[in-house]
């Protein structure tokens, strides 16, 4: 092409203000002071009507992110973590049948004077549940009740294997528990500080949604901040190292620039879907080529 390209810098992507005009990048388009902004401008519907894009470069998330919390310390419910509830209730009916069982089969041989052995329920099931944490049982001479102790020691076996392997697996793994993983449960958090990039399509969003969870985090947290970053790096580098705030952006400018901070970064639920391209002028006689491109 038989031209001269004239870079210009811009502090920021650009918004529209309320008479209508709009700031930075795009304010340059509208104003015919620059041609193209090579750079990923999310198309919005109020961009979109304001300039032309290209085609659109790649889709992409938007979501806040936040850092990611230390480890959790071991806490009791660890101890019965290993089994789900379903488990728990079948082992304890369990208990109760079989103690029952023992008691009822050395009631009846009593009762018929064959064997003079007590049969005190109380005292066969803390046996039964003594034997499924490994503990002995009394012996017994009667046939029945030795075939329902091998049974109790063999279930114990598998039983005791099974919970020893998953306990430990639990306790040698680091774990984290997220504070909150939606925007709702960011505002109900209340110690969390919230950003987006200054004069940017993102601060519009929440300026003109309609959402009434984005609204009340507008009014509340996000217009109270005063100092907001200039760019994803800045913000992602915010997340890591200041308490407590959380950062919006999409996921590709997380994917590039999460070796450049120095925390690691976990997103909340999605908020929306964008499409990235660049920005033309209206008119420009230039988006038929760069489509072609």
């Amino acid at each position: 092409m038989n031209c001269t390209i004239i870079y210009q810098d811009n502090d920021e992507w650009g918004y529209e203000l309320d008479n209508g005009s709009w700031t930075g990048m795009i304010g340059s388009l509208i104003n015919n002071k620059t041609d193209i902004v090579a750079a990923e401008l999310m198309m919005t519907a109020e961009r979109l009507d304001a300039i032309k894009f290209t085609t659109p470069l790649y889709s992409t998330k938007i979501r806040a992110f936040i850092k990611r919390p230390s480890s959790s310390p071991i806490k009791w419910a660890a101890y019965y973590a290993p089994f789900s509830m379903g488990p728990w209730s079948i082992l304890g009916i369990s208990i109760l049948v079989t103690g029952a069982s023992i008691s009822f089969v050395k009631y009846i041989e009593a009762a018929n004077k064959i064997n003079d052995e007590p049969a005190s329920l109380t005292d066969t099931i803390l046996g039964v549940f003594g034997a499924l944490c490994g503990q002995g049982m009394e012996a017994s001479s009667l046939d029945p009740i030795r075939i329902i102790h091998f049974v109790i020691h063999m279930c114990g076996l598998v039983i005791l294997a099974a919970y020893s392997a998953a306990l430990i697996s639990s306790l040698a793994v680091k774990t984290f528990v997220m504070p909150f993983t939606t925007m709702k449960g960011l505002l109900q958090d209340g110690t969390y500080r919230f950003g987006v990039v200054s004069g940017s399509a993102d601060y519009s969003f929440f300026q003109n949604t309609s959402d009434e969870v984005l609204s009340v985090l507008f009014s509340e947290i996000l217009v109270k901040e005063v100092d907001l970053p200039s760019n994803y790096l800045e913000g992602l580098t915010k997340v890591c190292d200041e308490y407590n705030y959380a950062f919006m952006t999409v996921d590709d400018a997380v994917a590039q620039l999460s070796s450049s901070v120095n925390c690691i970064l976990v997103p909340l639920d999605t908020i929306s879907q964008t499409s990235i391209g660049m920005g033309l002028r209206p008119g420009s006689p230039y988006r038929g080529i760069l489509d072609s491109k």
